[in-house]
């Protein structure tokens, strides 16, 4: 479905969007403090990851100039600086401000990104027809209903939900 929504909306809105929904995910969290919040907040934010991470990708694909292939070699690059920078700068944030403090702050730096993503990236790819470029009809909700597509959904979503919760008290 993040396919679907990326060909019809463009890659720029998904992306700002997808950085709100996760700021207000964190702020979710933070007003609301507690173990279901927690459970509550976490999955709208892996939503709004995921919407993100597809989006940002059919975008670097999209950008034209050098071959692909470097474009998706900085945006690995980028992706990898933060997966080492983040846990720190976290940690650091949570040892001085306090978890609920951590949360305000990350809320407050998702949405930021997300409205200056906003002026910095041009509008990406928009398709005009509702079927796509492929000539596939348009996503319906009927077609989740087969067992092949609930297995394959599940068998993303599981190990997705497994990193979502062990990275979220990992450093605990």
């Amino acid at each position: 479905p993040a396919g679907f929504l990326v060909a019809r909306l463009g890659t720029r809105r998904l992306i700002v969007q997808s950085c709100f929904l996760t700021g207000a995910a964190c702020l979710y969290v933070y007003i609301f403090p507690s173990l279901l919040s927690l459970f509550i907040g976490l999955t709208v934010f892996g939503v709004g990851w995921t919407v993100f991470a597809v989006a940002v990708q059919c975008h670097v694909g999209a950008i034209g100039g050098r071959d692909a292939s470097s474009n998706f070699g900085w945006y690995g690059t980028a992706v990898a600086i933060g997966q080492m920078i983040g846990p720190l700068l976290s940690g650091v944030l949570i040892d001085t401000a306090g978890k609920g403090g951590a949360w305000l702050v990350m809320a407050s730096i998702v949405t930021a990104t997300g409205a200056g993503l906003y002026f910095v990236i041009g509008p990406g790819p928009v398709s005009s027809d509702p079927r796509g470029s492929s000539g596939r009809s348009r996503f319906r909700l009927s077609d989740l209903a087969g067992l092949a597509t609930a297995v394959g959904i599940l068998s993303s979503f599981i190990p997705i939900f497994a990193l979502g919760v062990r990275s979220s008290f990992f450093p605990v």
